[in-house]
């Protein structure tokens, strides 16, 4: 969950979410062999200690082909300012890059630099990081998932993997579609075009940055 991110969309994703709990294990029909369990526990467990070491280059070479695609059409789309035809969560992930990070950042980091970034700038505390963990996996052919854990407590968003050549990575093929319909469920509620409802959003976030900043 918290590499879902840049580490910006993990925040941005769970303000959207507000209270939601877990509400059920995961159900993937095979059975666990212990290499697959082992090999996922080791991609987590790696990917965890690469955040709190600030590697965001190892950060991203965790994330699977299709997230790191994403989170590359979420910086593109961020960079040249064409978010229109993007789902809600990637628009929402842009905007928000916009909004928080300096253009002059924005335009010269990549991917990787933009997760350091974030890392640097503590968009995920440390104590999230620290006290993930994952319980039931289910692996399906070259797919698990998992319920992802912090401190203690199973979260709504997946922990999804996909193995790639071997390797098991982290996905977040999920986490973007639960982010969307989270998005298309408030925008609906609210009478309001997307746009005035992730504006309101940013806002919030950006003012409970300015009420924590030192």
């Amino acid at each position: 969950m918290f590499i879902r991110q840049f580490c910006r969309l993990a925040t941005l994703v769970m303000a959207v979410a507000g209270p939601l709990t877990y509400v059920g294990p995961a159900t993937a029909a095979d059975t666990v062999s212990a290499n697959d369990q082992h090999a996922i526990e080791e991609t987590f467990v790696a990917t965890r200690a690469a955040l709190a070491d600030h590697d965001a280059e190892r950060v991203v070479e965790s994330l699977s082909t299709t997230t790191r695609a994403q989170l590359e059409a979420i910086r593109e789309a961020a960079v040249t300012k064409q978010s229109s035809g993007l789902p809600p969560a990637e628009k929402f992930a842009a905007l928000g890059l916009r909004r928080f990070v300096p253009p002059r950042d924005l335009t010269r980091l990549d991917s990787a630099g933009l997760v350091g970034y974030a890392l640097g700038h503590a968009w995920l505390g440390p104590n999230i990081i620290r006290e993930s963990g994952l319980k039931d996996i289910a692996v399906t052919g070259d797919r698990a998932e998992a319920t992802l854990l912090i401190k203690g407590r199973p979260q709504v968003l997946p922990a999804d993997f996909v193995r790639e050549n071997g390797v098991w990575k982290i996905d977040l093929t999920r986490v973007v579609q639960i982010s969307d319909q989270l998005l298309k469920l408030r925008i609906g509620g609210s009478g309001r075009g997307e746009e005035a409802v992730i504006a309101e959003i940013l806002d919030n976030l950006a003012r409970k940055e300015n009420r924590t900043a030192p």
